[in-house]
């Protein structure tokens, strides 16, 4: 009996694309308590997994998550992106969440 075996192997992507470069937008950098803050991915070359932490803990794997203020202090956000090219490039930005009063958004 004569057996015949292939091996097919694939290398890297194939068709030339590029990994992620990971950017945002928050649309406010000083909110009060109770506010949320608006991520908006502006990631170049088409990722395809997103996962946003704040202060070292992942929160979300959406695109364009929403951020709940529940407390003051300094969030620092950090936007990891990948794609079938690679990737796990990040992109931090921080905010300060004011105790009450005179929050506002960036213009």
């Amino acid at each position: 009996m004569n057996a015949v075996c292939m091996v097919i192997k694939t290398v890297g992507g194939g068709s030339g694309g590029s990994a992620p470069v990971a950017d945002f937008v928050v649309d406010n950098y000083a909110p009060n308590i109770g506010d949320t803050i608006q991520l908006t991915d502006e990631s170049s070359n088409s990722p395809t997994t997103w996962a946003w932490y704040v202060n070292g803990v992942l929160f979300s794997n959406d695109q364009n998550p929403t951020y709940y203020c529940g407390s003051p202090g300094f969030l620092r956000f950090v936007l990891t992106v990948t794609n079938s090219f690679g990737g796990n490039t990040s992109a931090t930005q921080t905010v300060e969440v004011q105790s009450g009063g005179g929050g506002g958004i960036q213009p």
